[in-house]
């Protein structure tokens, strides 16, 4: 069961997406990052990607580094490794 303290800010994980329509804040795993890509390869309903431990090396993060980094130049996303 998914319950939600806020409608603003929701995550999105392998078997559990706990967001809304009035989602504005979306936590997801590197994996779930990379599914969104292959669904919508310009990230169009996003405005800022933050890449958070992206100093822990991993495929999915490898991968998503030249993902955003087309994306980040296709269209105004700001893109942020922390």
């Amino acid at each position: 069961m998914c319950v939600c303290a806020c409608n603003q800010v929701g995550y999105t994980i392998r078997f559990e997406d706990c967001t809304s329509a009035e989602t504005v804040i979306k936590y997801m795993t590197d994996g779930m990052l990379l599914r969104e890509c292959l669904i919508d390869p310009d990230l169009s309903q996003y405005a800022v990607i933050m890449l958070d431990e992206a100093h822990e090396r991993t495929i999915h993060t490898d991968v998503l580094f030249g993902l955003l980094k087309a994306v980040r130049f296709s269209q105004f996303v700001s893109v942020f490794c922390l």
